[in-house]
């Protein structure tokens, strides 16, 4: 006796396979998408702040040197500091070539006397964030430093 197949109760789930797969796989990409998009931001905001670090302890670093030997005051020279800062942003952006996708650049650099303060920006374009209105991520990172001077005195 032969079996007749397309009355048994999986004859109706025929197609149900592919429909999921269908409808599932685009979603699957789309969060594969998003997931590798907010894993560039998190590596562009480390790197924009290691650069901020960076800058800002080569910023303490700028002394005025004329001014502390005449007059006897240590102050940090802003010319200098942002000379220094903007070494660090290209050093930093020479040598992680494979990071050519990060835009990475100083804001600002604000020197009041033994402080200095360095604002950083970073951008890069997204991958598939584009198609929910997000062409790219921009973050920033503030940091601080101060020029240790007088120090008579290891501890």
């Amino acid at each position: 006796m032969k079996t007749d197949y397309s009355k048994s109760p999986r004859s109706r789930f025929k197609g149900a396979h592919l429909i999921n797969f269908v409808g599932l796989f685009p979603l699957a990409i789309a969060a594969l998408g998003i997931t590798l998009d907010f894993g560039r931001a998190m590596m562009l905001k480390n790197q924009v702040k290691m650069v901020a670090d960076s800058a800002a302890l080569s910023c303490a670093e700028a002394l005025d040197v004329s001014k502390a030997v005449n007059s006897g005051v240590y102050e940090i020279n802003p010319v200098f500091a942002l000379d220094r800062a903007k070494k660090v942003v290209t050093e930093t952006k020479s040598s992680a070539t494979s990071n050519s996708w990060m835009q990475i650049r100083i804001a600002s650099v604000r020197v009041d006397g033994k402080h200095c303060t360095v604002l950083v920006f970073g951008s890069t374009p997204t991958i598939w964030m584009g198609f929910f209105g997000q062409k790219d991520w921009g973050v920033e990172a503030v940091s601080g430093s101060r020029a240790a001077t007088g120090i008579s005195k290891e501890w």
